[in-house]
């Protein structure tokens, strides 16, 4: 989530605690596999860009979302998609974030 300085008011609910994260953070992602209900991930320091697959999602609640930016606007949304069975997303290095929810874990297949 992004907090502007303009911002009046944040409100948050059932919410593990927050904390921040600089902007400009890098990191050395080594992760091949990561939780399919784990929330948003930064791409490039939380994960590594590339091709994952979802399996066993067995309704139409795994949500996958690729991001330019944390602001949670329409925006905001470069793909994403509702799926049943398996999902197979290819997040790229010019992603900003990585959201997923109700999904099987996810792991790293190229």
């Amino acid at each position: 989530m992004t907090v502007k300085a303009t911002d009046k008011l944040f409100k948050s609910s059932g919410c593990k605690d927050w904390e921040a994260v600089d902007e400009k953070a890098t990191g050395a992602a080594k992760t091949s596999r990561f939780k399919g209900d784990g929330g948003m991930y930064r791409v490039g320091v939380d994960i590594t860009p590339g091709t994952y697959r979802s399996t066993g999602n067995t309704d139409d609640l795994c949500y996958w979302e690729r991001a330019k930016d944390a602001l949670h606007s329409i925006e905001s949304i470069r793909a994403n998609n509702n799926v049943t069975g398996s999902a197979v997303v290819t997040i790229s290095a010019s992603d900003a974030y990585f959201k997923t929810t109700g999904c099987q874990d996810w792991k790293k297949t190229a």
